[in-house]
Parts: structure tokens; sequence; C-alpha cells
């Protein structure tokens, strides 16, 4: 049998592998929808959980797609840009909405998530927001966050939206931020804090509509780390550039 036709069957399941990855990123898609249904119904506990799932999916697809080859075994196919809509859906079209049915922007201050919505989908689509050394460019997005401790938290509109318009404005400078599974630096110690937050955070969730407000507090430190390291590591990269 010619080589060529033995390597059929093994090159046919690497092209079926990589395009599962494909299929499991567009499960995302699924998650917000569902996400924003629940988020109708008001039933925040699933709401929650739809989040979560789109969060690991979104966690654990890239590092699948690497290790694959996608970018070989379906080339035809952007990947990224897959991931990039799912992203915006769950990040921040689903965060957006949860503030505005929440009522954490009410009123006119709603406003302040339209400015969101445009300083996220510049973000999404700028050509330089993932650097070539494993950086995210500008506020990476991570509206999920940002709407569950505001809901927490129960800032005053107005403190909300600075904060909203604060990090969105945060979109457009060209600082680097930490990218979970991209970037080196710190790679260890900033796995290690986000696993530890992961878990405070699941706690948390079990009781989410009267949380232990000295663990939300506690929670905080690996937020404020993340935007502390990626400050310290784009001032760090600059210098040696």
């Amino acid at each position: 049998m010619p080589q060529s036709l033995s390597q059929e069957p093994k090159n046919l399941f690497y092209k079926l592998r990589a395009w599962s990855v494909h299929l499991y990123t567009a499960t995302g898609l699924i998650c917000a929808l569902l996400c924003v249904v629940e988020l109708f119904q008001k039933q925040l506990g699933l709401a929650i959980f739809y989040a979560a799932l789109a969060m690991a999916v979104d966690g654990t697809d890239g590092i699948l797609a690497r290790k694959w080859d996608v970018r070989r075994w379906a080339s035809a196919f952007d990947g990224r840009k897959l991931d990039d809509i799912t992203d915006f859906l769950n990040y921040t079209f689903v965060p957006v909405l949860f503030m505005y049915l929440y009522d954490i922007l009410p009123g006119y201050w709603i406003a302040a998530l339209f400015f969101v919505l445009l300083a996220s989908a510049y973000g999404f689509c700028y050509e330089h927001a993932k650097t070539d050394d494993g950086f995210f460019t500008g506020f990476p997005s991570y509206w999920n966050g940002v709407a569950l401790y505001l809901f927490w938290l129960q800032w005053p509109p107005w403190g909300a939206a600075l904060l909203v318009i604060g990090l969105a404005l945060m979109t457009f400078v060209p600082t680097k931020y930490i990218s979970m599974n991209q970037t080196p630096q710190l790679r260890l110690i900033n796995r290690a804090l986000f696993a530890a937050w992961a878990v405070l955070l699941a706690v948390l969730l079990v009781n989410y509509d009267n949380p232990d407000l000295r663990l939300v507090y506690l929670s905080l430190i690996y937020p404020a780390f993340y935007f502390g390291a990626s400050y310290f590591l784009h001032k760090k990269t600059q210098k040696s550039a």
C-alpha cells in the first residue's frame, strides 16, 4: 500500500480532532445564550453556573488547540476569530446585560455601559490586542468579574460608573496585562493565586445573594496582584526592549 494512502486514516483523525476543538470553543456561545435566558428569568444561580462553564471552556480550549496543532489540521478555519466572538459575548455582552438587569447602573448611568460595549469591541478588534511575547494589550475585558464584585459590594451608581468608565478607558492604554496561558513570567505564582481565588469564589457563590463581605474583600487580593504584576511586567519588558 502506498505510504500516502496509509497516512489517510491518521490524517483524518488529526483533522477531526482539530475540528472538535473548534466545536468545543463554540459551546461557549451556547453557554452565553443559556446565561442570558437565566438572567431574564432572574435565575442568577443558574446564570452564574453557565458563565463559569463558559470561562472553563475558554481557559482550556487554547491548551487543546496548541497541543493538537489546530492551525495545521484545520487551517481553513479562523479559530481565533471564533474565540474572540465567544469571549466578547461571555466577557462583555453578558456582564453588561447583568449590570443593566440588576440595576447596578440604573437610569441615565446606563450610558457607562454603552461605553463599555464600545471600548470592549475596540479591544477585541485591535490588531495588537495580543502581543508576540504573551501579553494582552489594554484592559482585557474581564467584565464578568467587575459585574460580580459590583453586585456584591453594592456601590452607589456614580461609583460603579466611575469604575467601569475607568476600566473601559484602560482598554485604549497600551499597557501589557498577564495572560494566564501565554505569559511565561510569574506563571507559577499567578496560577497558584488564581486557583486560590477560584476556590474562594466558589465558596462565595454558594451563597451568592448574601455573601460574607469579609471573604469578598479577601478575594480581591488576586485582582490586586493581577493588576500590580501586570504593571510591573509591563515596565520591566519596556526597559528590556
